[in-house]
């Protein structure tokens, strides 16, 4: 019996290595080949506003292990596929954000820009989105634009949560361009959550093994769920998207997040200023994180800030947090996570995207 379990064992261990083995020599391919794919060549830098999409683009796209379509059309703006090649200088609505407006992982007709242009075809609309986008951004590009003799009706800006990390981490404005800034690593987290930080033998195995992690960690996704336990920390508990609810967070830069709220502010001031001056209508939506239905509340500092500075100067305010707080009440915050957001990130999906547009199209309309 000893030696049929002594057998037993070498073989196991055998089997785990060679499994190991091929998982380090080749497991990096195998993941691109058939589970987990990031494929964004269709970005590029720009002069003036940091980055943008390439021109003209009709291809594939690879979000989150997912394969989806993306299209461009002529100034390099995420649309239906059908205006590729075009250059279109005129709308009735622009509508800028960042990924989340600008609909990472779907198609544009998925996305809550697309469904709108679907619904409102009397009307041009430009979804002036682009990943990664924060105030600053916002700011110049429009500004930019106009310059360049785009004509705009009016103007919906989509603020992120994660915007303020944004303009305290990343961007700067000089000489009427968006810079990088220099991140200094022991000043920047993007994960509050200690236990990611540490050595550990999950690390070694996350870098080393990565389809055993992959598949792993899709396991105890599955018995999670089932569970009813908490999602996980990159999906509840980002430092970008904690300032709402958290107080003397640190990893926000030289700026802190204090510093990072009022040059947001100023930021889109700037540019409501700019819009003023042309005559432009325009307004402010905000949406909340996953992480924000379990550790924040419907009147979230989020909320709170922009619709004051929208306050007497917007045509509108688009909050979507009443309806997926009132989800939560009704579902839980893990439920409403698993309906609305993609799997695994925080982005929302083609659900998530239709609770948005129905927002905007209901009051868009209650407005006119």
């Amino acid at each position: 019996m000893f030696n049929l379990i002594k057998i037993s064992s070498r073989i196991f261990f055998i089997i785990l290595f060679i499994f190991l083995l091929f998982d380090f020599l080749f497991g990096v391919y195998l993941l691109e080949k058939f589970y987990w794919q990031d494929k964004e060549d269709f970005r590029v830098e720009h002069d003036i506003y940091h980055h943008t999409i390439k021109k003209n683009y009709n291809g594939d796209a690879y979000f989150g292990g997912q394969k989806y379509k993306f299209c461009s059309d002529g100034s390099g703006f995420k649309s239906s596929c059908k205006n590729s090649g075009k250059i279109i200088k005129k709308f009735d609505i622009a509508i800028i954000g960042d990924s989340f407006t600008e609909g990472l992982g779907l198609p544009y007709d998925d996305t809550f820009v697309g469904i709108i242009a679907n619904k409102l075809k009397e009307k041009k609309i430009a979804n002036l989105a682009v990943s990664g986008y924060s105030p600053s951004i916002y700011y110049i590009k429009i500004k930019h634009l106009l310059e360049m003799n785009y004509s705009f009706k009016e103007v919906i800006i989509y603020i992120d949560i994660n915007d303020i990390f944004n303009e305290a981490v990343s961007y700067q404005i000089v000489n009427e361009k968006v810079k990088s800034i220099d991140k200094k690593k022991e000043k920047v987290d993007y994960l509050d959550n200690d236990v990611e930080k540490k050595f550990s033998l999950k690390k070694i195995i996350k870098k080393q093994f990565r389809f055993t992690y992959e598949n792993l960690h899709l396991l105890k996704m599955y018995f999670y769920r089932l569970q009813g336990k908490k999602i996980f920390p990159y999906v509840t508990d980002l430092n970008m998207a904690a300032w709402t609810y958290k107080n003397n967070l640190q990893g926000y830069g030289d700026l802190g997040v204090d510093e990072a709220i009022e040059k947001a502010r100023e930021n889109i001031t700037n540019l409501m200023d700019i819009l003023d001056e042309q005559n432009i209508q325009y307004s402010i939506g905000v949406y909340p994180y996953p992480q924000t239905l379990f550790h924040d509340n419907v009147n979230s500092l989020q909320v709170k800030m922009w619709k004051q500075l929208c306050q007497n100067r917007c045509k509108n305010f688009y909050n979507n947090f009443p309806y997926f707080f009132e989800e939560s009440s009704k579902i839980g915050p893990i439920e409403t996570y698993y309906k609305y957001y993609i799997y695994r990130d925080v982005h929302f999906n083609s659900n998530g995207h239709k609770v948005i547009a129905e927002n905007f199209l209901q009051n868009y309309e209650n407005k006119k």
